[in-house]
């Protein structure tokens, strides 16, 4: 699965792939710059942002979103909606129809042309992955899920009904087929920990045990980092404009910027001298000749 960014006045096509960036098919490494578009890999996602204010996340796995501000109201079209406050016409056909139909929705928009495996699906009702299980399994799979009527996510309780996620943390685990796979219920409860992020509550819950992340060379874990992180290239001062936003996933420290994949206290950041990196204090001989 991958995004791709196309534009009448872009002239070069942006693929973002899990783990790959390319460039009209040019493989490229963020962070990119290009005029006034940044490609950049933070916590979590790669992001595009900089493009008429547009900002796109992709997590890679199977989490897309896409901010747009607030003068693109009533101008857009597809998977997404139409972006004008009113959700009950979000389903809405290229030919201008309005569907009930999640799969002849999703149909009406696929792009083949991008992507052959980009198939129809069958324009039937969709059965639930639990229909098939007993009374005794459906049981183990909900309190499987009750994970999120504990602490800590209960002090999002106030600003994100946990119900919608319960529901999609069941569904996901019936999926998996599995009550003792300890990770069938990331999913949800990352895609919950995400929507309190938003309403302005970090919710704190990964643990060994619980879907833990594994954060090197310096890293540490945040479910609400900056998705505009500072680094030793901008001198810890980002010159790009910075959606109001946050991306939960491995960040530097207080005190330290990213460069490279790394972080370091500005005073130590390493510094680049003809498309080389050397060490902070680094003597670098010069041929006087050249």
């Amino acid at each position: 699965m991958g995004i791709q960014l196309e534009a009448s006045d872009i002239d070069k096509a942006h693929q973002l792939e899990t783990g790959n960036v390319t460039i009209n098919g040019k493989s490229v490494t963020p962070p990119y710059f290009e005029n006034s578009m940044v490609i950049q890999k933070v916590g979590n996602y790669i992001l595009l942002y900089g493009y008429e204010d547009i900002t796109i996340r992709w997590d890679g796995h199977n989490g897309v979103y896409v901010h747009l501000p607030p003068a693109k109201r009533n101008s857009t079209c597809g998977l997404c909606g139409n972006f004008n406050g009113i959700p009950d016409d979000d389903l809405k056909t290229p030919d201008g129809r309005i569907t009930t139909s999640i799969a002849r929705f999703g149909n009406s928009w696929s792009r083949p042309d991008v992507n052959e495996q980009c198939r129809n699906i069958p324009e039937r009702e969709v059965q639930s992955p639990c229909s098939n299980k007993s009374e005794a399994e459906m049981n183990k799979i909900r309190g499987k899920c009750q994970v999120l009527n504990d602490h800590p996510f209960t002090l999002c309780y106030g600003s994100v009904n946990p119900q919608g996620f319960i529901e999609m943390c069941v569904q996901d685990v019936c999926s998996l087929n599995s009550t003792s796979d300890p990770d069938s219920i990331c999913d949800s409860l990352t895609q919950y920990e995400r929507a309190c992020a938003k309403a302005g509550i970090a919710v704190m819950w990964r643990k060994k045990g619980l879907c833990p992340v594994k954060c090197e060379n310096g890293m540490v874990y945040e479910p609400c980092g900056s998705a505009c992180p500072s680094t030793c290239a901008d001198h810890g001062k980002s010159k790009f404009r910075c959606q109001n936003q946050c991306v939960d996933g491995c960040h530097c420290p207080m005190g330290t910027v990213l460069q490279n994949g790394r972080c370091y206290k500005l005073e130590e950041c390493p510094c680049e001298h003809n498309k080389i990196w050397h060490k902070a204090l680094a003597r670098i001989p010069v041929d006087c000749n050249d």
